[in-house]
This record gives C-alpha cells, sequence and structure tokens, in this order.
C-alpha cells in the first residue's frame, strides 16, 4: 500500500459504516451514539490492517500511537464481541510494530540508543539536539506500544510466553528511570520513579504524562505475572503521579521533582516551566491558552483511570501507602476536574471549527463516561455527535472500565 493511502485511511478513520448493530455494541451505554460510533471505527480498521505499510522498509512518518490504539481497542472489541476476526487483527498489528521495531533496531544510527519506538523528528530539549528520520526510543510512543502488545499477551494463548509479552517487557526492563527516596511524606518516604522521556543521557526531564503512561503499562505487566518486583515498579511510579497532584499540588506538564532535583541541569528547566504555568494559591497549573499542557493533564487523568482498573482487584493492604486506592480515585476526579475547566476539557466551550485537536476532549471524556461522575457521559456522547475521526476515540469507546459492568 502506498503512504499516500494510510495517511488518507488514519485522517479518515471513522468513516460511515453499514449494516446492523451487533448484540454486544449494547454493553457501551444506551444512547446509540455508542453503537454507531464505533461500527464505523471497526470496518475503518479493517481496512487499514489490511493495508499495512512494508514494515522492513524506513517508515517515512510517525504511525506508532495510532496504529498502537487501534491495536488496543481492537483486543477489547474481541473481548466483547468473542468474534476472532479483532483478535487476529490486533495480532497482525503488534506483528507490524514488532516488525518495525526490528528494523529501526537494524538501522539505527550508532550514536542514538534506538531502543523503542518514537517520533519521525526528535526535538531537542536543553542539552539534547534535534534528530530528524528518528522514528525510536520516545517514552510516549513507546508506552502507547507496549499497551498494544500487552493487550495482545492478554488474548494470546502463550500469554508471558509470547513474543509481544517478551518485546514489551524486554524494553521496559531496559528503560532508565531515576529514583527518589526522602522523609517529607508517605509517598516520598515509600520511594518514587520516574521514567526518562527517552534512553539518551542528555533527556532527564522529569514529564508527567509519560511516566503515568508508564506506570500503566508496568501494572499491565504486573497483571500478567504477579511477580513482586513488577508489582513494586508499578506502585514507584503510579506515586509520582499522586505525589504531584495531592502532595505537590502540580498540574502542569513537569513533574515538581524539576524543581527539587539540585543537580546542574534543572534550574534552566525550572525557568523554562516558570515562563509557562500559572501559579493559583498554592498548586501549580497551565496557562489558560496552552493546549499542549491542557490535553496532556487530561491524559493524565485518563491514564490514572486506567490504572484504577488495573489496580481494583488488588488488596489495599498491599500498597506500601494505605491510602493509594483512595488517592489513585482523588488524584482522577483533582485532574478531570480542572480539565473540565479549561476550554479544552469542555466540549461546549471546545472550538470545534478551529485548529485545536478533537481527538482529547472526545476521547478522555469518552473513555471515564464509566465512571461515578455522570458528566464524562455527557460530554462524550456530545463529542461524539461531531463525528471527528481519532484512533483513540476508537479505543475510548471501548475502555476496560467497560468489563466491569
Amino acid at each position: 500500500m502506498r503512504l499516500l493511502q494510510l495517511a488518507i485511511l488514519l485522517a479518515g478513520f471513522g468513516a460511515i459504516g453499514q449494516g446492523q448493530t451487533p448484540a454486544w455494541e449494547r454493553k457501551l451505554g444506551a444512547d446509540p451514539i455508542f453503537g454507531s460510533s464505533l461500527e464505523r471505527y471497526v470496518i475503518s480498521a479493517s481496512s487499514l490492517v489490511s493495508q499495512l505499510p512494508d514494515a522492513t522498509q524506513a517508515p517515512t512518518r510517525d504511525t506508532w500511537q495510532p496504529m498502537s490504539d487501534i491495536c488496543s481497542a481492537l483486543v477489547n472489541v474481541y473481548r466483547l464481541s468473542l468474534e476472532t476476526t479483532y483478535r487476529d487483527d490486533a495480532r497482525q498489528l503488534a506483528d507490524w510494530l514488532i516488525r518495525s521495531n526490528d528494523y529501526l533496531r537494524a538501522h539505527r544510527d550508532p550514536s542514538i540508543p534506538y531502543l523503542g519506538w518514537g517520533p519521525a523528528t526528535r526535538d531537542g530539549y536543553f542539552k539534547c539536539s534535534s534528530v530528524s528520520g528518528y522514528h525510536a526510543d520516545d517514552l510516549w510512543d513507546t508506552a502507547s506500544v507496549a499497551r498494544c502488545l500487552l493487550k495482545v499477551a492478554e488474548v494470546d494463548p502463550a500469554g508471558t510466553r509470547s513474543k509481544y509479552f517478551a518485546r514489551a517487557k524486554e524494553i521496559i526492563d531496559a528503560w532508565p528511570f531515576v529514583d527518589h527516596q526522602s522523609p517529607d511524606d508517605p509517598y516520598s518516604a515509600a520511594g518514587l520513579r520516574w521514567y526518562r522521556k527517552s534512553n539518551e543521557a542528555c533527556e532527564n526531564r522529569y514529564v508527567k504524562n509519560t511516566n503515568v503512561a508508564m506506570a500503566e503499562q508496568l501494572f499491565r505487566i504486573y497483571r500478567l505475572t504477579r511477580e513482586p518486583r513488577d508489582f513494586d515498579r508499578a506502585v514507584k511510579t503510579v506515586d509520582t503521579q499522586i505525589w504531584d497532584v495531592l502532595i505537590r499540588h502540580n498540574l502542569a506538564y513537569t513533574s515538581y521533582m524539576t524543581y527539587l532535583d539540585r543537580s546542574d541541569d534543572y534550574p534552566a528547566q525550572v525557568a523554562h516551566n516558570e515562563r509557562k504555568v500559572v501559579h493559583v494559591r498554592a498548586a501549580i497549573g497551565c496557562g489558560a491558552k496552552d493546549s499542549s499542557c491542557w490535553n496532556h493533564l487530561g491524559y493524565e487523568g485518563y491514564a490514572m483511570f486506567n490504572i484504577q482498573q488495573l489496580t481494583r482487584d488488588i488488596p489495599t493492604a498491599k500498597f506500601p501507602v494505605a491510602s493509594t486506592k483512595e488517592d489513585i480515585a482523588r488524584t482522577i476526579d483533582v485532574t478531570m476536574d480542572a480539565w473540565h475547566n479549561s476550554q479544552f476539557g469542555d466540549t461546549q466551550r471546545f472550538d470545534w471549527s478551529g485548529s485545536e485537536s478533537s481527538t482529547h476532549v472526545t476521547a478522555y471524556n469518552c473513555a471515564l463516561r464509566f465512571s461515578a461522575d455522570a458528566k464524562f457521559d455527557r460530554e462524550c456522547r456530545n463529542a461524539l455527535e461531531h463525528r471527528k475521526p481519532s484512533a483513540t476515540v476508537f479505543y475510548s469507546l471501548v475502555p476496560e472500565a467497560l468489563f466491569d459492568r
């Protein structure tokens, strides 16, 4: 398939489909908009999977995160419908992602430690240089792909012996991190862990959204292995988000650890952060017009909601901090309340005819529509009326919370 055709498929993801709504789609919600929206997505997904680019050739654009969200959505559609076509399509996407990773590693720039997946162009920050023709080694894309691989492993008979689990765990095990422990509060005392945005030594930012994305995948690994080591690192990583939001009242992009790290690299990062954030009483937040910050904040609430589903069956006493499960819920509430108060999380104030991406305001509201807050369901239905295509919206229509109903 020509790359232009793939671009058209991705851009138009969600084309109108025909036919009767299957009975299992009623589980999505009473409003027929959920079933009709999902039907458009699964039809488009089938077309896309049958026409994937050649993974043995150099990629020319970044499609890792959209492809991974389609893969994750297809796994959940399979779990709902038990129609093996969806499982097989998800597996085909996972195979393509692994082969693409094989190509990137085999043809890597020897000066750059390619490990996972990443953007076509890596923008340099602080000590890092900008790199074109990159496509690898960024935690945002890598965590998205890891979710796809781990979810495929969940429905693969080989489970933890599958190549999907093995590749995700190999990469996650090798990803660099920084630990912090202090007696300042219960979470710091228990130990906190931040995973680097990439594997390059120059990349030393503390980034909230990519770290919580990694925490989600670490809990997916633990759900499959039940190994104490996997639980320990998942907890340390998710605890950074609780610590940032509830202890440090930080709802901006950069973790508050940026302010506390006393090594030479961080004064410049603090100064950069201070030019972007707003201080309201004791809290740090996104600038009113900083859509990137607000979209990342919405993602953090979305990822924490996924983690809440993944940790639902874990006994409270297992967590080092007794209030962890309660604090996960509080972190979601605080995060998403702030997000809804912005024009980028509120469907009534979002500029649907403007240049801002509608993915976030749609997907994050839809993913949380089975939570206790009915606002998410209303906001999701309102957003879906605009019929904006997005692979992430596809995944949000069949979230993990659906299976607890």
